[in-house]
């Protein structure tokens, strides 16, 4: 089980990632990635180069990109990045950081589900304050402390939402009854949980459903990759692409983007950030 040990939960920094430059993509004269084109789209809009990167036929019109890490605390106060989240396994004791930073202006919704599966919204912490974080500001959870893992171990996951427009649905977890025990709410506060937990539900998985049905790639990208990536976009004529990167070998974080060639698009990302811990064997370091 994960615990917030802080007094605040989240800090928003202005300044840049910490950590080294992603590396090129094998066989690109350019040098370029697609985290360096993601960068130049929001900056100025050029979705032709991105879209010749993908293999779409058309430009790109949208796009959402983060970029995230799990940081893992040393007893000395170090951190470093988890290099592969998707199959970590934590140890009870361990502590983390969780970084989160949108490439382009974003409005980001973070959840934390539990191995129970009942879910907590972590982010926003306030429906005074919409959730808009703009491009090279970063999103650190917990501002002044940490998670821990505690007792009993399990699999937990963060969920992190991020699109170009608020969606009200999701942005209804901010409600003061979701900060609250369920045993101090009323009777109408409950009606209006469990009234809102339908929503948010059936909003994730058609948030879910979306990105299924685009055309998705995982993995370390490379020239194989890509032609990977152009051979399905071509055979589906996609106009929707999903592409998630892990942390390798002299990057901080791993990346994850959707990209849509459709004008009137609205495209969410949704990432899954598993936080999954095992019990300490006896004598074991």
């Amino acid at each position: 089980m994960v615990k917030c040990c802080a007094a605040a939960l989240c800090v928003f920094l202005g300044a840049a990632w910490i950590g080294a430059p992603s590396a090129a993509l094998a066989g690109d004269e350019a040098g370029t990635t697609f985290r360096d084109l993601v960068r130049k789209y929001a900056k100025d809009g050029d979705g032709k180069t991105l879209a010749k990167k993908i293999g779409f036929s058309k430009n790109v019109e949208h796009v959402v990109a983060l970029e995230y890490a799990v940081l893992l605390l040393a007893p000395d106060g170090k951190k470093a990045p988890v290099p592969d989240i998707k199959t970590h396994q934590f140890r009870i004791g361990d502590r983390i950081h969780v970084k989160i930073q949108p490439v382009g202006n974003s409005y980001i919704y973070i959840l934390h589900e539990g191995a129970s599966g009942q879910r907590l919204c972590l982010l926003p912490t306030s429906e005074e304050k919409p959730p808009f974080v703009k491009a090279g500001e970063s999103v650190v959870l917990p501002e002044d402390g940490f998670f821990e893992f505690t007792e009993p171990p399990g699999n937990e996951q963060l969920l992190v939402v991020a699109t170009e427009k608020p969606v009200s649905d999701l942005a209804a977890l901010a409600n003061v009854v979701f900060h609250k025990p369920d045993d101090q709410l009323t009777a109408q506060e409950k009606e209006i949980k469990n009234s809102i937990r339908a929503k948010v539900q059936e909003r994730l998985q058609s948030i879910r459903e979306q990105q299924a049905g685009a055309t998705t790639y995982r993995g370390l990208l490379n020239d194989d990759a890509l032609e990977e990536i152009h051979r399905e976009v071509k055979q589906r004529g996609a106009s929707e692409t999903v592409i998630e990167e892990p942390v390798a070998a002299g990057r901080g974080s791993a990346f994850a983007m959707v990209a849509s060639t459709k004008a009137d698009a609205q495209p969410t990302l949704f990432v899954t950030i598993p936080l999954r811990s095992v019990a300490v064997k006896s004598g074991r370091p």
